[in-house]
């Protein structure tokens, strides 16, 4: 089994323990920083998917949201998100998933997001493509739409003047807002060429890593909100289906940053 047949069967474990335990996550809720949740779900999931990754790959370091870092090759660091989108989950709303990547000498190699309500993986492998399910992606594939749809997110303090201040900016730049709650899933779907873009400003590298790949393997580009690649250190994230919208999205992130 390679790593990419891996990771895919690792996220349908974990997707399958994230549907069982749904039912009963509401009364096991409770915040962690600013609007953060974290239920016995995500903390299931996560023991779920390091169980696999030291089983498999016991010497690699990794950089779990809710463990944090767990010391091994600094060469070799597996992000992993047990449960992107915990707020949907609860509620009972969509989307959410799972999501984990691999990061070898400061680059993204190979990762994934499984989408366990509509039993979906998306898979990017550095140089190998991005896939859905046996369909090699195009970002922005689909049906030319004139206006682009650009995700963004709802940001706490202290960055929730920021957040606002950016939405103001796209929306009145022409492009129509989507505010998903599950930052993985948004990158997924500028993958698969729904969302034409996604922009975050403070999330976590394992919100973003495979995602990221998946963009930059389906054609389109992403980097983080100052252009770098997005690795195991970024916590923002700029994904566009194309360069073009890439750029224009960049000029709108720096001049509110800038006059921030």
């Amino acid at each position: 089994m390679g790593v990419i047949e891996f990771v895919d069967e690792v996220l349908r474990d974990a997707g399958r323990l994230l549907l069982a335990m749904q039912a009963g996550s509401a009364s096991s809720a409770a915040r962690k920083h600013g609007s953060d949740l974290v239920t016995a779900a995500d903390h299931g999931s996560e023991a779920l998917i390091l169980r696999a990754l030291r089983g498999r790959f016991p010497h690699d370091a990794v950089l779990a949201e809710e463990s944090g870092a767990l010391t091994g090759d600094p060469d070799r660091v597996w992000l992993v998100d047990p449960l992107d989108g915990t707020g949907n989950y609860v509620r009972g709303l969509r989307p959410w998933g799972v999501t984990m990547a691999l990061v070898v000498r400061g680059e993204v190699v190979v990762g994934g997001f499984h989408d366990p309500l509509a039993g979906t993986t998306v898979l990017a492998e550095r140089g190998g493509g991005a896939w859905s399910d046996g369909q090699r992606l195009v970002a922005g594939g689909r049906a030319s739409v004139a206006t682009p749809a650009v995700g963004l997110s709802a940001s706490a303090p202290p960055l929730r003047d920021e957040a606002r201040a950016l939405l103001h900016a796209v929306w009145d730049h022409g492009a129509e807002i989507r505010m998903s709650g599950c930052g993985a899933a948004a990158l997924a779907s500028v993958a698969c060429g729904g969302l034409s873009a996604f922009v975050e400003i403070d999330g976590g590298p394992w919100d973003y890593a495979a995602g990221s790949l998946a963009v930059r393997e389906a054609g389109g580009r992403a980097t983080t909100l100052a252009g770098g690649e997005v690795d195991h250190t970024s916590t923002t994230v700029l994904a566009a289906s194309d360069a073009a919208l890439h750029a224009e999205l960049a000029g709108l992130v720096g001049g509110v940053r800038g006059n921030g």
